[in-house]
């Protein structure tokens, strides 16, 4: 069983040392062969010569520094498919895979490919303090809560990218992440061509590796001044104007609602977040 391990990085060179040392370490039942290809997207912080001395069958693939998450992933995933394997795995370069989660994820497959002719497999983070989950998979259409800790697989509608199990035979349907996303989207969008496709998106039993939420947004920040948060929110690492229109569209959704939310979440930060707290 052959696994390509997709990976970008850019400028955090302890928590990219940190992953590629709980990949392999990996323990495996059935027999498993794992390579890694990692994007570095111009870092100036010496991780590409960490990684070239720790684990040097690493490939590499160096970026411009202009290719973000999206298309990073996307990199990596063109050299990885020169080559025959039999799975891709997404792996966000800040997440710590518990020992046996590629294992984990593989039993997943196994169990829901004999019932489903094509799945993907999503595993979950936490937090390594609280053990909340951060990210997996959603269980609803509004992308807005998680899937929750099971000991049993669960069905989600989409996910995020953090660690995603994807058979070739899925890719050979589905193709890469959509080029239109620059930094985030990419991976939910990927979830829901997948569904609609017919392809079924499971979440592995409780949780694969820890991994820290990202804190409060820019773009969403009451401490930082109003245009600052308008440009914070049409950058590249933000949402774009540009790519919610075009996610809208492409997933039915009323864009003019969707860029309105987000304006509104600009405009008034402290009473989105009261909003938030009182709903959550």
């Amino acid at each position: 069983m052959k696994i390509a391990i997709l990976m970008t990085c850019f400028n955090r060179k302890d928590k990219t040392i940190a992953c590629l040392n709980s990949i392999f370490k990996q323990l495996f039942t059935d027999s498993v062969f794992i390579d890694v290809f990692i994007v570095d997207d111009d870092s100036h912080d010496g991780t590409v010569l960490e990684i070239k001395k720790k684990y040097p069958n690493v490939r590499i693939i160096e970026g411009n520094g202009n290719l973000y998450w999206n298309g990073g992933m996307n990199r990596a995933w063109t050299e990885a498919a020169k080559f025959n394997y039999d799975f891709f795995l997404w792996v966000n370069d800040d997440v710590i895979l518990l020992k046996h989660a590629i294992q984990n994820l593989i039993n997943t497959y196994k169990q829901k490919a004999s019932e489903n002719n094509k799945v993907i497999v999503v595993g979950s983070t936490c937090d390594f303090n609280t053990l909340e989950v951060t990210y997996g998979g959603y269980c609803d259409n509004k992308y807005s809560k998680l899937v929750d800790l099971s000991d049993i697989p669960t069905e989600c509608s989409t996910m995020n990218g953090n660690i995603v199990l994807i058979p070739m035979d899925v890719f050979k349907m589905i193709g890469y992440l959509d080029s239109k996303y620059k930094h985030s989207s990419g991976d939910m969008d990927y979830g829901l061509r997948a569904k609609n496709n017919n392809i079924s998106l499971w979440v592995a039993p409780k949780f694969q590796g820890y991994c820290k939420k990202n804190g409060l947004a820019n773009w969403s920040n009451p401490k930082i001044p109003l245009l600052q948060r308008y440009k914070h929110l049409n950058s590249p690492k933000g949402q774009p104007f540009c790519e919610v229109i075009y996610f809208s569209k492409t997933h039915k959704k009323n864009w003019v609602i969707e860029v309105s939310k987000l304006l509104f979440i600009v405009l008034f930060p402290n009473l989105y977040l009261k909003i938030k707290q009182k709903k959550y």
